[in-house]
């Protein structure tokens, strides 16, 4: 980015402790006065608000989008982005996070690819130098719905603690760990079937081609037609599945340790029943490290789309970027190197 910038900064004064704005005020503003950049404030008021200003923004005023919130900010701005006839310039826009959220996963990646501390400090030195990665996409196909993701989607364990441990937000990070506790002392089963299309070097990736509407989905038969044959599915009972582009979804959850910004891979992971409770505990214990991805109970393989078919006769739930959507068969392929974030 040029060194004297215009950046639209977005403050949800809600997320995580509640504390965005106040860090906002006491150490971003100071910062980026002392680094000449200008800058705009939106606070957000409501759900959403963030998504339908993304969708109107005026591209060429600004030189790149600050998010001091969590994950569900960012992706309000990328859906905002995507869901515009220009969304191929606008996805262009750089996104730079201050880690304020719960759920900081597209922050602590960039910093872990740094090779920096996991610090709000580090983030704000991050947007003020400015230098850009390439990050992927996913677009995330239901029944009714067309969603763009840049982290993950869950199911199973994993959405259930996301989504049930928002009790917890006042605790910060330490929610998914209190999350995790609760739901593995009340073990589901979930049954359905996953399948994936295995990655490839120099195999089917679509960077930007497609129309108004969207990236081409070139990877996809529709979610009522059978897959081709390319594609491994397995069926059963599941205690958790995930497809996951970036390293971390918290500063102590590396749950794609291989992850790389841009590498154009989807890093599904599926754990199936048979696993005891202490198993699961460990298991999840050793997602701080990533050393999760050597336990033989679950199996992780590298993918450019994948399905999930769950049985809809059961209770569950599915997160796309730890944000909650209706219960129902999923799909999605990834775009390599779409968007764009600031990383040190």
């Amino acid at each position: 980015l040029p060194p004297s910038r215009k950046m639209l900064v977005f403050v949800n004064p809600f997320s995580g402790k509640g504390k965005s704005l106040k860090i906002f005020r006491n150490k971003v503003a100071p910062m980026f006065e002392n680094a000449d950049i200008d800058y705009k404030l939106v606070i957000t008021e409501y759900a959403g608000h963030a998504k339908a200003y993304a969708s109107q923004l005026c591209i060429p005023e600004w030189d790149g989008v600050v998010i001091c919130s969590g994950d569900g900010l960012v992706f309000e701005v990328l859906n905002g982005f995507m869901n515009r006839q220009d969304w191929e310039v606008a996805i262009k826009m750089p996104i730079g996070v201050i880690p304020t959220g719960s759920g900081n996963a597209l922050c602590f990646s960039s910093l872990h690819a740094s090779g920096e501390p996991m610090e709000v400090v580090c983030a704000i030195y991050a947007v003020i130098r400015g230098n850009i990665h390439e990050m992927d996409i996913a677009s995330i196909v239901t029944p009714t719905s067309r969603f763009y993701s840049f982290l993950s989607m869950t199911w199973g364990i994993m959405s259930d603690v996301d989504i049930e441990s928002e009790k917890y937000r006042y605790l910060g990070n330490a929610r998914f760990t209190v999350g995790a506790v609760v739901r593995i002392l009340n073990l589901r089963l979930y049954q359905g079937r996953i399948s994936y299309l295995p990655y490839e070097e120099d195999g089917q990736f679509t960077r930007s081609s497609g129309n108004q509407f969207g990236p081409e989905l070139n990877l996809l038969p529709a979610l009522e037609e059978n897959l081709p044959s390319s594609w491994k599915s397995v069926e059963g009972k599941f205690i958790l599945c995930s497809s996951v582009m970036m390293s971390h979804l918290g500063p102590d959850i590396c749950a794609a340790p291989q992850s790389k910004f841009g590498d154009g891979i989807l890093y599904v992971a599926y754990a199936e029943a048979g696993i005891s409770k202490m198993q699961l505990l460990d298991m999840f214990m050793k997602m701080e490290d990533g050393s999760h991805i050597d336990c033989e109970e679950i199996v992780c393989v590298r993918a450019c789309a994948f399905r999930l078919e769950p049985d809809l006769t059961q209770l569950g739930t599915i997160a796309i970027d730890g944000e909650l959507i209706p219960y129902s068969a999923v799909q999605g392929q990834v775009h390599r190197g779409l968007g764009r974030v600031m990383c040190v």
